[in-house]
């Protein structure tokens, strides 16, 4: 009988596959289905990034010292539209106590070989279960947007935070 060839899958197929499941979209076995992958496999993609995830916020500087190498930033960050004030924060005071009361929004940039990719998500402050997500090679608008009209075609929170930079205009 032939061995079955190994099949190898990339970082940024992985990271995508993942991030479906944490959204909750789909089911884990539906996932599986979708993509010819086994459960096992799925859930040790997924313990993988649970393991790493404190990693993504250590500063690309303080990652290049620690192993003795020099890197330049070459991603895009977010920034603020001048001119337009800053809305008030509503959650300071706030107790959130149920579900979708608060929806809270933010970006991060994940370095893979050779280059950036952004995730942008839309998650439930009372549950921290995640409503939207998005990958992109790009930090524009849609990036924000997909990940709320994700969230919005099954519910509406009475708050959407994020932290204001410009793709959220």
């Amino acid at each position: 009988m032939a061995k079955r060839k190994r099949r190898t899958f990339t970082p940024e197929f992985k990271g995508q596959v993942v991030l479906e499941a944490l959204s909750g979209e789909s089911s884990q076995a539906e996932l599986c289905r979708r993509h010819n992958l086994s459960e096992d496999q799925l859930s040790k993609w997924k313990q993988q990034v649970v393991e790493n995830v404190g990693s993504l916020f250590v500063s690309t500087e303080k990652q290049s010292s620690e192993a003795g190498v020099s890197v330049k930033r070459l991603c895009q960050t977010t920034t603020a539209v001048e001119g337009v004030p800053p809305y008030v924060n509503r959650l300071e005071t706030l107790e959130v106590s149920r579900c979708d009361q608060v929806w809270v929004g933010d970006m991060t940039y994940v370095r893979l070989k050779g280059y950036f990719v952004y995730v942008s998500l839309l998650m439930d402050v009372f549950t921290r279960m995640i409503r939207g997500w998005q990958v992109s090679r790009h930090l524009t608008q849609p990036l924000t947007l997909k990940p709320l009209e994700q969230a919005l075609r099954h519910s509406a929170p009475e708050i959407h935070h994020s932290d204001q930079g410009a793709q959220y205009l």
